[in-house]
């Protein structure tokens, strides 16, 4: 970076890490809107290990754009001007959008778990309620059986039952 003390309103800095910086700067805002507009869209049915992704790519994104910050407060604070005046009015607009998205997360996240314990406790009813039925049908089995012998022990051999009188 060149600065020229004589003449503070002229930039002299290279026009490719002008572009570069703000080529990158661009890439970073648009990779975070689309994560947060992606964020907004999706629904509650997100798994825990997907909850966990986007917390990721929002951290990532998130420490880029600082860095563009950074960056881009650096250059200005070399030459002496402010080229992005609306950027840290941005900045605490993004950090606002993931502080809340990061709350909501944190809920979702807590509700999920909440979902998935009541899902859990569902199962191992059903389970419970399946084997009782299956223990149920195995003693009605046993007593048509045992019923279908006395039947059976009756009609071929009256005569050895006590009569009753």
């Amino acid at each position: 970076m060149f600065l020229d003390q004589s003449e503070p309103d002229l930039c002299f800095l290279p026009v490719d890490n002008c572009s570069d910086l703000n080529s990158e700067l661009q890439r970073v805002l648009t990779g975070l809107e689309s994560v947060l507009c992606g964020r907004k869209k999706s629904t509650c049915s997100l798994s825990v290990a997907e909850v966990d992704r986007q917390i990721e790519q929002l951290t990532t994104a998130s420490q880029h754009c600082d860095l563009a910050i950074k960056t881009v407060e650096e250059i200005e604070g070399a030459l002496g001007r402010d080229f992005y005046p609306s950027l840290s009015e941005e900045r605490m607009h993004w950090q606002k959008e993931l502080a809340g998205l990061r709350e909501e997360n944190e809920s979702l996240t807590a509700m999920l778990c909440s979902k998935e314990e009541d899902l859990n406790r569902t199962k191992a009813t059903m389970n419970a309620i399946r084997e009782e039925r299956d223990r149920l049908r195995r003693r009605v089995s046993q007593l048509v059986r045992e019923r279908r012998v006395a039947i059976v022990a009756v009609s071929v051999c009256p005569l050895t039952l006590p009569l009753l009188q």
